[in-house]
């Protein structure tokens, strides 16, 4: 089961570094809060999921 886990947070520290970029590439706000909210949601998934690794 731990190892599954692996995979899972290599993907969502993936998905969180895409995301971080776009956020930089993007000038406004209003459009990069619909990304902030993902990364947090994905931040708090990682930490559970992951925690055990840590």
């Amino acid at each position: 089961m731990k190892k599954s886990n692996i995979y899972i947070c290599a993907l969502i520290e993936t998905k969180m570094n895409k995301i971080i970029d776009k956020i930089n590439e993007i000038d406004s706000a209003i459009q990069a809060d619909p990304l902030h909210s993902e990364l947090r949601i994905l931040d708090w998934i990682l930490y559970q999921v992951c925690i055990n690794e840590k």
